[in-house]
């Protein structure tokens, strides 16, 4: 990723994986499951022109120093913030996208000293039970449809890339985060958080319907919700300008 540095953070428990870009005020960036930070690279380059972007390989998770073994996706929580304070930043926006909605949230109600910004990007469980394996198939195909009407198949390329290599070299850490995803209690979470909180969600989303941000922001009186009109779950992955544009104009006029 041209105009970044690719870097592993050594601890006291273990290493994860990152990317660093740019310079600026904090953005830590939380992508979807089994992706990584190579598939949202235009986006991050746009973010690093005003910002210092840090971007965690979440699928393949942190490994013990002690057993070597990867570690569950609630630990994760603490190393995120283990790595926030190893690069000497005491506050960051927090962006998280599908599953790392997820994280972004949990992060935010532990550490709610240490997010400036909570912002959620079609990323909230549904109050209901989920199935998290036909959500994740419900995603994949709005990918492949998407990519041949946007004709962006060489991105569709790199994120089955993704994806097929985080299910064969790390299936535990998808594991971990299927069970994260099902015990998520995203509500208790947002509550926590006094901070402001930016929910952008895609009129269209199949995998996670518009409904379930209009439930949170009934709900949570400190959101401010987008809906992106006639864009599903994916958007965010083939038309990355709109969320720019939008959250760089929250953000100028907070």
């Amino acid at each position: 990723m041209a105009g970044s540095l690719w870097r592993e953070y050594y601890f006291s428990k273990g290493r994860l994986k990152y990317v660093l870009a740019g310079k600026g005020k904090p953005i830590m960036f939380l992508h979807g499951f089994g992706l990584s930070p190579y598939i949202f690279e235009s986006l991050i380059k746009k973010l690093a022109e005003n910002y210092l972007v840090i971007a965690p390989f979440l699928s393949e998770g942190w490994r013990k120093t002690e057993t070597g073994k990867i570690a569950d996706s609630d630990e994760l929580i603490d190393v995120l913030e283990e790595l926030v304070t190893s690069l000497g930043i005491d506050k960051t926006i927090v962006i998280g996208y599908s599953i790392g909605g997820l994280f972004a949230s949990h992060f935010a109600s532990k550490y709610g000293k240490r997010t400036e910004m909570l912002v959620i990007v079609d990323g909230l469980t549904s109050f209901s039970d989920m199935n998290p394996l036909k959500i994740a198939y419900r995603v994949f195909s709005e990918v492949t449809k998407d990519a041949l009407v946007h004709k962006k198949l060489s991105l569709a390329l790199v994120i089955y890339r993704d994806v097929i290599k985080n299910f064969v070299l790390y299936p535990h850490v998808l594991k971990n985060q299927a069970i994260f995803f099902t015990k998520a209690r995203p509500v208790e979470q947002l509550s926590a958080f006094k901070g402001k909180i930016l929910l952008f969600w895609g009129g269209k989303d199949r995998a996670l319907p518009y409904q379930i941000a209009q439930e949170y922001k009934k709900i949570i009186k400190n959101i401010t919700l987008n809906i992106i009109k006639s864009k599903g779950h994916d958007w965010f992955i083939f038309n990355p300008e709109i969320f720019l544009a939008k959250f760089n104009r929250f953000v100028n006029n907070s």
